[in-house]
């Protein structure tokens, strides 16, 4: 597989940290306008965005805040029966 910067149209996220020699979150951190990003880092980071006239992606963005807001079902509370409550391991001695 060829990891030479998109030929596509459009450049991606993975391009632009591609050119800019960082990792994708610092190029998300650095479009997101986040902290903890060095400003030289920062500056290499916009400069690739100019120069592939890098756009973020609506819909990929959209996709991406669905996930993040999926809720997992609450599971119920199974309250301890009678039976759970004698019941003993094999070859455990109830002392009392």
């Amino acid at each position: 597989m060829d990891r030479s910067i998109s030929s596509s149209p459009q450049a991606t996220i993975r391009d632009v940290a591609r050119l800019a020699g960082v990792s994708i979150k610092t190029v998300s951190r650095v479009i997101n306008n986040k902290p903890h990003v060095r400003d030289e880092t920062r500056l290499r980071v916009n400069t690739a965005v100019e120069k592939l006239e890098f756009k973020p992606n609506a819909l990929a963005r959209q996709l991406g805040s669905m996930r993040k807001k999926t809720a997992l079902p609450e599971l119920p509370v199974i309250a301890e029966t009678r039976a759970a409550s004698s019941a003993q391991p094999a070859g455990e001695i109830d002392w009392w």
